[in-house]
C-alpha cells in the first residue's frame, strides 16, 4: 500500500520505528514529519497527511502524536478524510469495517512499537463493508452542509418542535424559554427581541380588540425566518 505517515515530537519516535517497519513489509510509504523531537504544532502535520489522502494521492494515513487525540481532531476537519483514534486491534479493524476510516490515528504514550505494530496490521488487513455506506453518505453530507434554502430550512425546522398553534403570549414566551430551538435560544439578544415581538403581537391584539387566545405562530415564524 501506499500510506502517509505523520506525527509530531511526542509522537516522532514511535513514527520513525512504524516506517521502519511497514517500509520492510513492502508498503510505500512518504514521512511528512516531523523529523526530529523539538518541539512542534501538531496540526502542521496532521493537515498534510490528511489532504493528501482527501485528494487519493495514498491508499491511507497513519498520524502519531502523544494520545493520537489532536491529529484525529485535526485530520476531521478535512474534506474526505475519516480519522480514527485506535487503540487496540478491534477498534482499528472496526474503524475500516465500518466507518471506512482512511486515516488511523495513534498514541505514543500508550502505545510500544509492538502493540502499534498489532494495531496497524488488523488496520489495513480489514476491508470496508458496503452496507454501511448510507451512514457514510450522511457523513458526506455534513461536510458540504444544506444544498439548497429548502433543504436548509427542512432541517432547521426538524431541529425542535415547531410552537403549537393557536397559544397565547404567555405560553408562547414559555415555549421560547424552554424550547431547544437553535435559533430561537442562540443569544439573548435573539431570545429578547422575540420576547419584545411577542409583546407587541399581544398588544396589536388587545388594540383590534381581540379577545382569548391569539393565534402569533405565523409571524412567529416569519420571525423567525425573515428576521422581521
Amino acid at each position: 500500500m501506499k500510506l502517509a505517515l505523520g506525527s509530531d515530537h511526542r509522537g516522532y519516535a514511535l513514527k520513525q520505528e512504524l516506517l521502519r517497519i511497514l517500509t520492510a513489509e513492502g508498503h510505500t510509504c512518504r514521512d511528512f514529519g516531523t523529523h526530529n523531537t523539538d518541539p512542534v504544532d501538531y496540526p502542521d502535520f496532521a493537515e498534510p497527511v490528511a489532504r493528501a489522502v482527501g485528494r487519493n494521492e495514498f491508499d491511507l494515513g497513519i498520524l502519531v502524536c502523544g494520545t493520537g487525540i489532536g491529529m484525529s481532531v485535526t485530520a476531521n476537519k478535512v474534506a474526505g478524510v475519516r480519522a480514527a483514534l485506535c487503540h487496540d486491534s478491534f477498534t482499528a479493524q472496526r474503524a475500516r469495517e465500518h466507518t471506512n476510516a482512511n486515516v488511523l490515528c495513534l498514541g505514543a504514550e500508550q502505545l510500544d512499537a509492538a502493540a502499534a505494530r498489532m494495531i496497524i496490521e488488523a488496520y489495513l488487513k480489514a476491508k470496508f463493508e458496503p452496507r454501511h455506506q448510507p451512514r457514510l453518505d450522511k457523513v458526506a453530507r455534513l461536510e458540504k452542509g444544506p444544498a439548497s434554502v429548502a433543504e436548509a430550512k427542512a432541517s432547521y425546522e426538524s431541529a425542535s418542535p415547531p410552537a403549537p398553534q393557536g397559544i397565547t403570549g404567555d405560553e408562547a414566551t414559555e415555549f421560547l424559554r424552554t424550547a431547544p430551538h437553535p435559533r430561537a435560544r442562540r443569544t439573548k439578544e435573539a431570545r429578547r427581541r422575540m420576547l419584545a415581538f411577542i409583546e407587541q403581537i399581544e398588544k396589536e391584539a388587545a388594540a383590534s380588540g381581540v379577545k382569548g387566545p391569539t393565534d402569533i405562530s405565523e409571524n412567529l415564524d416569519r420571525y423567525l425566518y425573515d428576521g422581521s
